[in-house]
């Protein structure tokens, strides 16, 4: 019976290691988009885009910020896993309001509102994949490496992504 157990916690870890992972990865996506979005505002609103710019992206920073007490608070209000759930809703959420939202204001109220739940996932997805203390310490400190190596791969894939969906 005992194995049957731990087969159900190794499971469990090893989801919520996905878990935090994925989103380590959503977040740098997320913070490299606004990156590629500026040259087509540019083209939309004209000189208008060169001052919105630098609050756009001070909008996410600052959100981040914020997000990062606002995802430590509520971890320790609700558990780990599920405001890390909540923080990637948010993201979620304010992502897709993000894309569609046509006046500067709108879109640094959500860019802010983005930071907020990217900036929440950090500490949280570092708790969560470090794991029960009772674990080996090299193996929870590799969670934790692995959680943060998918930061990377979200600053490289959401250039390559918009590079592939340009030549369609």
């Amino acid at each position: 019976m005992s194995s049957s157990s731990e087969r159900n916690e190794s499971r469990d870890g090893d989801s919520q290691l996905w878990t935090a992972m994925l989103s380590n990865f959503s977040t740098s996506y997320n913070a490299v988009n606004i990156g590629l979005v500026f040259p087509m505002l540019k083209l939309l609103k004209g000189d208008e885009s060169r001052e919105a710019e630098s609050i756009i992206a001070s909008a996410l920073l600052v959100g981040m910020m914020a997000g990062q007490l606002f995802g430590g608070v509520a971890g320790d209000f609700i558990g780990i896993l599920p405001a890390l759930r909540l923080c990637m809703i948010v993201q979620v959420l304010s992502s897709l309001l993000s894309c569609v939202s046509s006046a500067t204001f709108w879109l640094v109220t959500f860019r802010f509102i983005l930071g907020i739940g990217a900036g929440g996932i950090y500490p949280l997805a570092a708790l969560l994949s470090k794991g029960n203390s009772s674990e080996d310490s090299n193996k929870s400190d590799a969670r934790v490496v692995w959680t943060f190596s998918l930061l990377g791969f979200g600053f490289v894939v959401a250039p390559l992504l918009g590079l592939i969906l340009l030549h369609l």
